[in-house]
């Protein structure tokens, strides 16, 4: 079973927008913070995932209507 789960980390994580970090204890971090975020979607740790977000490409156009303001801003 382990095997399965250790195959899907990177497509999950990828699939998430987020980076696998190098070191064990970061990941588990990582980890911890997706899966209290699907319990509280729209929480204020959300801005602890920013470390492990991807950068998207610098060509890659920012979507129709998206001005790149959080959709938590106060």
């Amino acid at each position: 079973m382990a095997r399965l789960v250790n195959t899907g980390r990177k497509p999950l994580a990828e699939s998430l927008g987020l980076l696998l970090p190098g070191e064990l204890a970061c990941e588990c971090e990582m980890w911890a913070l997706v899966t209290k975020l699907s319990r509280l979607p729209y929480h204020e740790r959300a801005a602890g995932l920013d470390p492990f977000r991807a950068k998207p490409p610098a060509s890659s156009p920012m979507p129709a209507g998206n001005t790149g303001a959080s959709q938590n801003a106060t």
